[in-house]
């Protein structure tokens, strides 16, 4: 077993904190330390005989997985038809809901490149029975024939949203190509019909950066939806703008970011504290009792040129918000004021590493994280100060959109609008009648 475990900890090329990051897009190891192709070729010719991506599965679930003391032992691993298969009847049902194994194609494409085959725009059934655009991806062919965040789209080919069948979203979702004849209504209740085909697109993570003025103060809002390696550059293009424009207080939308690299969540926690917390601890790391001697560690917060030394930050959150995103909020707890608007988040404080593995990459839950007061116990989300819904039918940026509002309004109250907890500035809509049930559904059509 010594030899499996000193060969497996060469491959924990990432550390990964991905709850619905994998769930809606597919849910410290430094960025410079990542190896690809060199790290898979190792494997191919370390593992011989046993050259089978269950016999790893397994092995690595043996050494790392977090709750190794609860694994079944009368599994038959080479009964299963997949490995991802193999890897969720090893889950620890009770707290792991996350572990996977991964094509790796889609790994790298999705998490890594950003390369979607895609129309390019996001969906969410909002609890009117509208089918509301969550978002549109920048260049895609949709944000070029004016489609936007809160648009509610009516039909798709013909058929009227509320009567789509699961093989229609089959088809949306699927990666085949297709042509989409799609009839949306806009912000103005304007009637627009539009023909999409799908294309090769770059995801964007970032999808607003924008600055307001509430009682003389520059207030910046950033909406971040994962943190993916293509997002780096984004990012830092957004706090340079805040920077640059001596921002004073921030509102960060996580609502639907569910996770991703954990390099990144510290490098926004180094971007947000105030300047007192370098060289203090951002948050520690938990393995189990195998590899806890080598593995356990404390990661401090550091200096960055993009710092904003700010005292207190705003959170959107919702029940999408998950892991990097819950690590980040986490984080910065014990060092300014942390204000979350929103829903209660996933409850995701636990991270794997990704392992490749011939044409697979495999993410066992390996570790936990807690902040420097020690709390990391929030299995059940992070609780919010401010209730609001979701504003599925306002753009981005708009100061109407409830949980911006909510922001804003303490911003220039130093008060939460409590009369408006739940519905603030809540939009009519447009009613469509149909004995269709309520679709609570996140999907991205890509």
């Amino acid at each position: 077993m010594q030899k499996v475990k000193n060969f497996f900890s060469s491959l924990l090329s990432h550390l990964f904190l991905a709850g619905l990051c994998v769930l809606f897009i597919i849910s410290s190891c430094k960025k410079d330390e990542k190896d690809d192709d060199s790290v898979k070729e190792e494997v191919s010719t370390e593992i011989s005989s046993e050259d089978s991506i269950f016999y790893v599965t397994n092995e690595v679930m043996q050494t790392y997985y977090l709750w190794n003391d609860q694994l079944p032992t009368d599994l038959d691993i080479y009964s299963y038809e997949n490995p991802n298969d193999l890897m969720e009847a090893m889950r620890y049902d009770q707290y792991d809901h996350w572990s996977t194994v991964l094509d790796a194609s889609y790994f790298e494409s999705v998490l890594e490149t950003g390369a979607s085959y895609s129309i390019g725009f996001r969906l969410r059934w909002n609890s009117d029975n509208t089918l509301r655009v969550v978002n549109v991806y920048k260049g895609s062919q949709a944000e070029a024939r004016g489609m936007r965040k809160g648009n509610v789209i009516l039909s798709i080919n013909g058929t009227e949203s509320l009567y789509l069948q699961d093989s229609d979203y089959d088809a949306i979702l699927g990666s085949r190509p297709g042509t989409y004849h799609i009839i949306f209504s806009n912000s103005a209740n304007v009637t627009q019909s539009i023909d999409l085909v799908k294309s090769e697109i770059n995801l964007n993570a970032v999808f607003c950066a924008q600055i307001d003025t509430i009682a003389d103060k520059k207030v910046g809002y950033l909406v971040y939806d994962g943190f993916t390696e293509y997002s780096e550059s984004e990012l830092d293009e957004a706090f340079t703008y805040f920077q640059t424009n001596n921002i004073e207080e921030l509102v960060v939308d996580l609502r639907y970011n569910g996770g991703g690299y954990i390099y990144l969540a510290m490098k926004l926690c180094n971007m947000i504290a105030p300047a007192t917390a370098v060289g203090h601890e951002m948050f520690s790391y938990s393995w189990n009792d195998i590899v806890a001697p080598e593995m356990d560690t404390t990661i401090n917060f550091e200096a960055n040129p993009l710092n904003l030394n700010l005292s207190r930050v705003f959170f959107i959150t919702s029940q999408f918000t998950a892991s990097a995103s819950e690590l980040t909020i986490n984080s910065l707890e014990p060092y300014m004021d942390v204000q979350v608007i929103g829903s209660r988040s996933h409850g995701k404080p636990v991270g794997m590493p990704t392992i490749p593995f011939q044409h697979y990459y495999i993410l066992p839950v390996s570790f936990r994280t807690t902040n420097a007061n020690g709390y990391g116990d929030y299995f059940d989300g992070l609780a919010v100060d401010q209730t609001a819904n979701e504003g599925l039918a306002y753009n981005w940026g708009d100061p109407l959109e409830p949980n911006l509002a909510q922001a804003l309004y303490y911003i220039e109250h130093d008060s939460y609008n409590y009369s408006k907890s739940s519905s603030f500035h809540q939009k009519s809509t447009q009613n469509l009648t149909s004995l269709a049930p309520y679709k609570n559904t996140f999907m991205l059509i890509k």
